[in-house]
């Protein structure tokens, strides 16, 4: 596969991506006011479940792109954590402004940045771990025995305990769950997003036969109705809202993201035209998720347009693309400006 062809298919991605975790938001917004037995919660549910891989995917691009690099750490510290640096201090201010609390008083509304900059934080961590991760993708047996290692501690474990708790009544099974649980969480720790980062560079690596690829994509659809389908059950079982197979490390949102990752590897763009389009919004999506969560706030508090304004089936696509729309265009217009662009976009 040649490297075009792979720059194609990482843009496509990160507009998808981006997309995804618009919806995501969306999903959100009205999802803990709705009754799990309406209409609304249930169709917040579907959208939420099926946007899950955005931020998996978003990490997979990246660790694709940055283990293949030969990077010093001055490079990585004065490039790309500076950068990163730069734009969470910058947003959180702008945030802050926005957001302001007299009670809390202006450092506490700075410092404790709006919930979307958390990615910002990870990914600065994953770039720390560069290092240590280029030596773990060199030898092909290393690098499967760390997925192999992270899909059973990060993935099989903990989603075996949540099914359990969901459906056990018996309460010296529930706490030995819980003790279980806490020490695996422990163990997490070694693994976490760095799994999602190495796995992006292997499945960017390898090539899949039609057979595997059908394989993968079977997995994938049946990861998307097992999400909808248990956070569905087990909220209409305790007349509670459930999110627990939202969680990115859970097997489902795993199959997901992997399915969609290589979906598009094995898509063929042939419109140059499209192509040159998808790239120069791709190039301009860190800038739409910045400011996306303020579009959101602004288009809710000021004018009154959420995902309960109409249809839910409508509204949360809808008011999603409206907001990376103008998040585009906002986007577009900073990054005109040179040292915006450098460092805060």
């Amino acid at each position: 596969m040649d490297k075009q062809k792979r720059t194609i298919y990482f843009d496509y991605l990160r507009v998808m991506a981006t997309l995804a975790v618009i919806m995501l938001h969306m999903s959100a917004q009205n999802w803990y006011v709705s009754d799990v037995n309406g209409y609304n919660w249930q169709v917040f549910n579907l959208y939420d479940s099926i946007v899950r891989w955005g931020v998996p995917v978003f990490v997979m691009i990246s660790g694709a792109l940055f283990l293949k690099k030969e990077l010093s750490l001055k490079v990585i510290y004065t490039k790309y954590i500076f950068r990163m640096a730069v734009s969470l201090v910058v947003w959180s201010a702008i945030y802050a402004l926005f957001r302001y609390d007299e009670q809390q008083g202006r450092l506490i509304n700075f410092i404790s940045a709006p919930y979307h900059l958390w990615f910002i934080f990870m990914i600065i961590g994953l770039y720390m771990m560069i290092p240590i991760l280029k030596k773990v993708v060199e030898n092909m047996y290393t690098l499967r025995y760390f997925l192999f290692m992270s899909f059973i501690f990060v993935g099989c474990i903990p989603e075996l305990i949540t099914i359990i708790r969901d459906f056990c009544t018996n309460s010296t099974i529930l706490n030995c769950l819980e003790i279980i649980e806490k020490n695996i969480k422990e163990l997490n720790i070694a693994f976490g997003y760095s799994a999602y980062f190495v796995l992006g560079f292997y499945l960017s690596k390898i090539e899949f036969n039609k057979k595997q690829r059908k394989i993968i994509y079977i997995l994938g659809c049946l990861g998307f109705i097992f999400t909808i389908v248990m956070d569905s059950f087990v909220a209409l079982k305790n007349q509670q809202y459930c999110s627990n197979y939202y969680n990115n490390f859970m097997i489902n949102v795993m199959l997901e993201s992997i399915a969609i990752f290589v979906f598009f590897k094995y898509r063929k763009f042939k419109n140059d035209n499209i192509n040159k389009g998808i790239s120069y919004i791709a190039q301009r999506c860190f800038g739409i998720y910045l400011v996306h969560v303020l579009l959101i706030k602004i288009l809710k508090e000021q004018m009154e347009i959420n995902t309960m304004t109409f249809n839910a089936l409508i509204s949360v696509p809808v008011i999603t693309i409206l907001v990376f729309s103008i998040g585009l265009i906002l986007s577009i217009i900073l990054n005109k400006i040179p040292y915006i662009k450098k460092y805060i976009m």
